[in-house]
């Protein structure tokens, strides 16, 4: 695992509080790897890999307010109804609970600049920015919006980029936001 991946997962486990916690669309990578090593009642969800297995784009077949904390990790930008997915975190978040969401930036350098460059990486069917997040997570009842950064995740080997991002925060290539219920 990169030095910047590492940073943007243990940013996120910064923020989960103690709890039930699921992990969505978690595949069987490195991130989903990392919190069931770190977060002890953790479950991981995915279509083919995960302890849960169901359709992100369709209701959950969980109870409602079951969840301490929902990660969803670079997954809404694969989702048909980002709104309907957001309204089903809600709805299996306990009151007080947290949303801990990332994804890439659509204002940022690697995402403007993927068709330029040859770059397959951003296959999505949606894209974001952050002041997009923000009005989905208070439109479905994440009032509090605890922490929300721009992280730079993709620009590790080339200085110009790095330095511009660096200086131009919302042309990083990611977005990191925590909201609370």
């Amino acid at each position: 695992m990169n030095f910047l991946k590492k940073r943007k997962y243990n940013l996120m486990l910064g923020y989960i509080k103690k709890g039930n916690t699921i992990n969505l669309g978690s595949g069987k990578g490195e991130m989903a790897c990392f919190f069931k090593e770190k977060v002890s009642n953790i479950v991981n969800n995915d279509l083919y890999y995960g302890d849960l297995k169901f359709n992100l784009n369709k209701h959950f077949k969980l109870a409602s307010k079951l969840y301490d904390n929902v990660i969803a990790g670079e997954v809404i930008e694969h989702l048909e109804n980002p709104s309907f997915f957001i309204s089903e975190c809600s709805r299996i978040t306990k009151n007080g609970g947290r949303i801990i969401i990332t994804t890439p930036n659509m204002t940022g350098l690697a995402y403007i600049l993927s068709d330029y460059i040859g770059d397959d990486a951003f296959p999505h069917i949606n894209a974001f920015n952050g002041e997009m997040l923000k009005i989905l997570l208070k439109k479905n009842g994440f009032n509090k919006i605890l922490f929300y950064s721009y992280l730079e995740c993709f620009w590790k080997n080339n200085l110009f980029f790095r330095t511009l991002s660096y200086l131009f925060p919302r042309l990083r290539s990611n977005i990191i936001i925590v909201a609370e219920k």
